[in-house]
């Protein structure tokens, strides 16, 4: 029995309806009245152990001799609010407030306007690859953040993992994470909770206390794995047995999924967790060197010509046919024959001749150059065939960066951008940009990224403006410098980007590197709204509330 819509808790968060249920707690989307703000709530009920009546909110313990059971759990519910609000991170839903209420306790989340990797892989089946490590650099920023508080979440799977509408991850539900002591093991003696294909040998074994110590970022970073694993095949992941037993053949990989990713997902999943990684850093460590790897394994740069084969989804590259040295011997002798010597032409018109020439090639290439055209037939426009092959290179770039035809190979898609964007392609040029800018294929250098973001930026690539922006608001790889940032922004907003006008908006309602300005913020909130931006759509019924 769930808590009517209408339902006010606390005098100041209305129940406007419900989401979702799990074996300990329901949870609501809710409303504060006060500030008009959304959000979700998390009610303690135990499934089996509470119950509810018709006509009442209050929650009742079934059976008496459940009530010990039924706090020892509402006390770690409290425990996990806790955890959760000391817990800063983006990708981590957020907890604001915790409260006892209708004989249970109750605390307040972050609304995230999105859905659960589990719900998107049903909908639409496997992600991408490209969207997958972008899911994964997140995920992995947000464990950073939990294993340095000395918490072990202990049920990454992609139920657990939120993604917005604009492409934010957020992990949730700590409900069975474990803080652990600085000597090693937990600090509490509870029961360890898993889900099958998500957990690895040392969190299956229901180990006593001091066992736990087998416990770590590595029980974590085993989830994580399972999780790119599901995502990425639609498969559930293999169990800890069917991984002794049958090693590599117990994944079932896609032509989706790049060597490259297959590696990494067995490494994080393997049944002897000292041969996982460690650490978050000790992952990215491994994930730098598998890129280098990829990178030096390119002992041929592909030609311009290269073509990609349907069926292998490899690079075929084509140049000109290398000749047999048997041919070679076996070619017939060329026999020189004797001429008489021919009158010798005088020094002085050979220089004359070749000087005329000269002149010639110089006037037709320069002709070339700027369209020939006899009336109104163009016979060769130079420019815009410089530009067919950028567009060539760029569209294989993108084959090798997505995975769409070709192996995925980020070093091979750099180098595919870099002939493009050395051209003046635009988009090239950004993609370029932001590989320097990640690390992506190429070394990490901000200087590189700056220089090709700004190039394509001048070309007026708003996802250019924007990256830019992004640089200078947040001062990575350059100082930090608000007035270039929504300079930047402003031109990519100009130019009907939602992102941009949404965090032109952003900027100015909350006075970050501008003075507060409502009316500006409304102005590019409602930029975006008219664009169906579902996140400048809030913000405007936010102001509205706010009556500002």
């Amino acid at each position: 029995m769930m808590l009517p819509v209408g339902t006010m808790l606390r005098g100041t968060y209305r129940v406007d309806g419900y989401l979702a249920s799990g074996g300990f707690g329901n949870t609501y989307v809710a409303t504060h009245t006060e500030f008009g703000k959304r959000c979700a709530i998390k009610e303690f009920f135990m499934k089996g152990v509470s119950q509810r009546d018709e006509d009442s909110t209050t929650v009742n313990v079934s059976n008496a001799l459940n009530q010990a059971q039924f706090d020892e759990q509402k006390e770690k519910f409290r425990v996990e609010a806790r955890r959760l609000r000391n817990l800063r991170n983006p990708h981590i839903v957020s907890v604001s407030d915790l409260f006892d209420a209708n004989g249970t306790t109750y605390y307040v989340m972050e609304f995230i306007d999105g859905e659960s990797l589990s719900d998107r892989v049903k909908r639409d089946g496997p992600v991408s690859e490209q969207l997958a490590r972008d899911i994964l650099d997140q995920m992995l920023d947000a464990l950073q953040t939990v294993h340095q508080q000395g918490i072990w979440h202990l049920d990454i799977k992609p139920s657990n993992i939120m993604i917005t509408r604009d492409g934010t991850v957020k992990l949730i539900d700590f409900g069975a994470s474990k803080q652990m002591k600085p000597s090693g093991g937990a600090t509490t003696s509870t029961a360890l909770c898993y889900t099958p294909g998500y957990a690895p040998c040392e969190q299956m074994e229901q180990a006593s206390n001091e066992d736990r110590k087998k416990l770590g970022p590595w029980t974590d970073l085993y989830a994580l794995g399972a999780t790119l694993y599901n995502i990425l095949t639609g498969n559930r992941p293999p169990l800890p047995v069917d991984i002794d037993d049958e090693g590599a053949n117990a994944f079932k990989f896609g032509n989706n999924v790049s060597p490259q990713m297959q590696h990494l997902i067995q490494l994080m999943m393997d049944n002897d967790r000292h041969r996982r990684p460690q650490s978050v850093a000790a992952l990215h460590t491994i994930m730098k060197d598998i890129h280098a790897a990829t990178i030096s394994n390119i002992t041929e740069e592909p030609t311009e010509n290269a073509t990609i084969t349907a069926n292998s989804k490899s690079a075929v590259t084509t140049s000109s046919p290398k000749v047999d040295n048997q041919a070679q011997h076996s070619r017939p002798k060329v026999v020189e024959v004797e001429t008489e010597p021919k009158g010798k032409t005088s020094p002085i018109i050979e220089i004359c001749v070749f000087s005329l020439i000269g002149i010639m090639i110089f006037v037709f290439c320069t002709a070339l150059y700027h369209k020939i055209t006899i009336g109104e037939v163009k016979l060769f426009d130079f420019k815009s065939n410089e530009m067919r092959i950028a567009e060539g290179n760029y569209k294989l770039g993108n084959k090798y960066f997505n995975c769409d035809g070709a192996e995925w190979n980020y070093a091979i898609a750099a180098n595919y951008y870099r002939k493009a964007a050395e051209k003046g392609h635009a988009d090239a040029q950004n993609n370029l940009g932001l590989m320097y800018l990640h690390g992506e294929g190429l070394e990490k250098n901000h200087t590189e990224a700056l220089n090709w973001l700004r190039k394509a930026a001048e070309q007026d690539c708003e996802w250019a403006q924007f990256n830019l922006g992004t640089m200078y608001q947040k001062g990575e790889g350059v100082e930090k410098n608000y007035t270039e940032a929504i300079k930047w922004y402003r031109k990519a907003a100009e130019q009907g980007l939602t992102m941009a006008q949404y965090t032109l908006g952003y900027m100015y309602e909350n006075g970050e590197g501008v003075k507060k300005n409502k009316q500006q913020a409304r102005y590019w909130y409602q930029k975006a709204a008219d664009q169906g931006y579902k996140i400048a759509i809030q913000a405007i019924q936010d102001l509205n509330c706010y009556g500002e």
